[in-house]
């Protein structure tokens, strides 16, 4: 009877480690498909739509701000291994729909090359993942780190203008006497440098 105990206790545990810590072992959030809609009109926006591959159970709400980011492996050639992954930010959705095991966002920010490292491929796409642990809301404050606070240059006035003097015997023309242009002299042709 104990050796059924505990082949019964062995599935429980296996069926509540299967489920329980699925997200812990490697399910990654992140995005599988991309939709863009299609402008009738000059004026019309153009939406792209991200779909996730979680929803509702991995605690996403509608009007998230998730932040994105895509894992880059770095190859050190001077050793010839595996330098490391980087995760680099590259833009943010806000979740406009959440279901059961799916989601959709809306891109709201994309960074470019002056915030980060250079990508192969610009902003958000297919494989890219979703930090939902640093999620926030729209009216939350963004963490950023201090800006850069440049010297502003120091603005030259402008020079003052001579002023004319209204004089009545100075007569005042429209008309400009033509200006002669200088005679160049004639020259034979050189050689063609090339």
């Amino acid at each position: 009877m104990s050796h059924l105990a505990l082949n019964l206790a062995l599935v429980a545990a296996l069926i509540w480690f299967t489920t329980v810590c699925r997200a812990d072992l490697g399910h990654r959030i992140s995005i599988f498909q991309v939709k863009k809609s299609i402008p009738l009109a000059d004026e019309a926006p153009v939406y792209r739509d991200f779909y996730i591959n979680s929803g509702s159970e991995s605690e996403i709400k509608v009007g998230m701000i998730i932040p994105v980011k895509r894992r880059v492996p770095v190859h050190d050639p001077v050793h010839n291994k595996l330098a490391g992954d980087l995760y680099i930010k590259v833009g943010e959705l806000k979740v406009i729909h959440v279901g059961n095991g799916l989601s959709v966002g809306r891109l709201v920010n994309t960074l470019n090359e002056s915030n980060r490292p250079i990508l192969e491929f610009e902003g958000v796409m297919v494989g890219d993942r979703l930090d939902v642990h640093r999620a926030r809301f729209e009216d939350e404050e963004l963490e950023t780190e201090t800006p850069m606070v440049l010297p502003r240059a120091e603005v030259q006035p402008e020079p003052e203008k001579p002023e004319v003097p209204n004089d009545p015997q100075i007569e005042m023309s429209s008309e400009m006497p033509p200006k002669e242009l200088p005679k160049r002299k004639a020259q034979a042709p050189g050689p063609l440098l090339l």
